[in-house]
């Protein structure tokens, strides 16, 4: 399964974008500016997080970043070298970040446990033209 984060808008705290899964939308994106994870294609495996005490998705092999993890969460504040996910968003916010976050995890646990594999590709802001 292949999940991509088009990058669309930066502030001084977040970096906000678009996910796909399998060319689909799926949902709003925040990182935190100061932590953002570089663009790149990452492997996406299930591991016991220590800061939320349950199986949660992480990128594989992120530079400078130890523990990177999709998550939920409303503001930049909440995210250090992760990705949030909602349904509405607006600058430096997102809604919804549970409700969205449980309806994407089955899909990238049931790929990985099924041995199809998960991944994401992190695209940056387009350049001005």
């Amino acid at each position: 399964m292949r999940l991509v984060l088009q990058r669309q808008t930066k502030t001084p705290s977040s970096i906000g974008g678009e996910l796909t899964i399998n060319g689909t939308w799926a949902a709003w994106t925040m990182e935190n500016t100061q932590y953002a994870i570089p663009a790149g294609t990452y492997k996406i495996t299930l591991w016991e997080s220590q800061k939320f005490n349950r199986i949660m998705p992480l990128l594989n092999d992120v530079s400078g970043c130890p523990y990177p993890e999709i998550h939920w969460g409303s503001y930049p504040s909440n995210y250090e070298g992760c990705i949030g996910v909602g349904t509405m968003h607006s600058e430096d916010r997102l809604w919804n970040t549970k409700e969205k976050w449980d309806e994407i995890f089955p899909l990238i646990e049931a790929a990985i446990k099924s041995g199809e594999g998960c991944d994401i590709q992190i695209i940056d802001i387009p350049a001005a033209l």
